[in-house]
């Protein structure tokens, strides 16, 4: 995770206890619902948004969540790009963010000028931009990009 990412992060697992507290210590039934429901998001945010992992396998590149999984065929994939934040900026332009973002990273669609991508993102450099034929290209950060570019590279036919 990127420092700032992290800081976010830290910011908003704080809050849901830290309205616990005041509820309890205001004794406030008020204050109550809305800890447990940043709890609730916080949940499903973790289960269903950012992805466990990055993996390929077999002939397919995996995303995996606590909850569900994705697969694309290395046959779909047509184009493997390794960007800095500078280049994915100077080339799309600035993205608004449809998902979730600033716990444990941004997850969901990135909309820009030119183009629409899925994304799965938790630092703000090291991007995989990963174009296939039939769906939105993909924007993730695996934990070694250089070497997950290598490796899909290497696998794809």
């Amino acid at each position: 995770m990127s420092r700032s990412i992290r800081v976010f992060t830290a910011i908003f697992l704080v809050l849901p206890i830290a309205l616990f507290v005041a509820a309890i210590l205001l004794r406030s039934r008020v204050v109550l619902l809305p800890s447990f429901l940043l709890g609730l998001i916080h949940l499903w945010v973790w289960t269903y948004f950012r992805p466990s992992c990055f993996e390929i396998s077999g002939a397919a590149l995996r995303i995996v969540w606590p909850t569900r999984s994705l697969e694309i065929p290395l046959t779909e994939i047509t184009t493997i790009d390794r960007l800095s934040t500078q280049d994915f900026k100077s080339r799309y332009g600035w993205g608004l963010r449809i998902g979730a973002g600033g716990l444990w990273g941004g997850f969901g669609l990135l909309v820009t000028k030119r183009r629409t991508f899925r994304f799965y993102i938790s630092r703000l450099d090291g991007f995989v931009l990963i174009y296939n034929k039939t769906t939105r290209p993909l924007l993730i950060t695996p934990s070694d990009p250089d070497n997950f570019v290598k490796i899909l590279e290497d696998r794809r036919p």
